[in-house]
């Protein structure tokens, strides 16, 4: 039974955190993305997560993986200045 229960609250949390990630990534919501790294993390590293992350996002729409890939060929240079 707690077992049960425990599998129950787990799938939960990870069914919200989907959600979540589904939305912001949605939304270019690269705040949720700040949330999910360390303090220290500079912006830069942020966003490049965040558009990392999108693009092997499932169910990306395809302008929003054109986006990503976009910002990420954009500023690859950007990296080591």
């Amino acid at each position: 039974m707690i077992q049960k229960l425990k599998d129950w609250w787990t799938t939960r949390k990870i069914d919200r955190f989907i959600a979540e990630r589904d939305k912001a990534f949605l939304n270019s919501d690269v705040s949720w993305a700040r949330k999910q790294l360390p303090p220290n993390t500079s912006e830069f590293e942020v966003v490049k997560a965040f558009h990392q992350a999108r693009r092997l996002w499932t169910n990306c729409p395809e302008y929003l993986k054109r986006e990503s890939t976009d910002w990420l060929i954009e500023n690859k240079d950007k990296e080591h200045a």
